[in-house]
């Protein structure tokens, strides 16, 4: 096991991998069926022919800077793992804060919940998980990205409702609470990401137009319609999109505050739309 993770470190260094060490030794665990832990304390144990085969396989999809996520169809979020795929995005960590800010909230113990852009479920299986009573919708436009959010709120045991529609249309009832995180990168901008992101992940989930927005506009004027009217909507932005959103909410919804909040590094994550009656 010790000559195979220092022959996968270095070909993962060589291929310009930020993260060599930990994903070599990722991906060994994965094609042993093991954890990383139990792997470490068995080091200088051999390891059996076809499992090399398939560790020298995930190298070499890592190698291509496929995403370890996408390499092991897994990824974890607020503690839970969820099934992942090209279809959908990768859980961030940055991502939880969408679910610690919906948690805060005062909606009703029966409220209607609605995670617009869904994509694997981890937001809506999550608050569905943590407030059991709540009715939970998942809304996107994608069927292969609806049918492996269901996978996973089957397997988690959660309760959600999802939904094909674009943004909030399809909804069957107005929402205490809208969760979002749609695409907010400026187009121009997806080419010098990561290529893990820029050349993995789906772009239809990354672009938002020209200045990251053109998705989130569009929302703006569906939530009266779609919406209680002491509701909340939280979305996920990049920081430098909260003042032209928090303009434009001004004067696009008339009654509605937007306040923010930052993520663990300090920096605006979330905008919180209110709705006054």
């Amino acid at each position: 096991m010790r000559d195979l993770l220092i022959s996968g470190t270095d070909r993962l260094g060589a291929a310009g991998v930020d993260t060599p060490e930990l994903d070599a030794e990722v991906l060994l665990a994965h094609a042993l069926g093991t954890d990383r832990s139990r792997l470490l304390a068995r080091l200088s144990e051999q390891v059996p022919q076809d499992s090399r085969a398939r560790y020298e396989a995930l190298i070499s999809r890592r190698e291509a800077l496929e995403p370890v996520a996408y390499i092991r169809g897994r990824k974890e979020f607020w503690g839970r793992e969820f099934e992942v795929s090209r279809d959908v995005l990768i859980p961030r960590p940055e991502t939880e804060l969408l679910v610690e800010r919906a948690l805060a909230g005062r909606e009703p113990d029966d409220a209607t919940v609605t995670d617009v852009g869904t994509g694997s479920g981890c937001v809506a299986v999550t608050l569905a998980l943590e407030r059991p009573r709540w009715r939970v919708y998942g809304l996107d436009t994608s069927l292969a990205a609806l049918e492996l959010a269901q996978r996973n709120a089957g397997r988690l045991g959660a309760q959600v409702h999802f939904v094909r529609g674009s943004l909030l249309e399809g909804l069957p009832e107005p929402a205490d609470l809208v969760v979002a995180n749609l695409p907010y990168v400026p187009g121009e901008e997806i080419a010098t990401l990561q290529p893990e992101v820029s050349e993995w992940e789906p772009r239809e989930a990354l672009d938002g137009g020209a200045d990251g927005l053109d998705v989130i506009r569009a929302l703006l004027p569906q939530l009266p319609g779609h919406t209680t009217p002491r509701a909340r909507c939280l979305l996920e932005l990049d920081p430098r999109q909260y003042e032209p959103l928090a303009r434009e909410v001004g004067e696009r919804l008339p009654g509605w505050g937007v306040r923010s909040w930052r993520d663990l590094a300090g920096h605006i994550r979330v905008a919180e739309l209110t709705r006054n009656p």
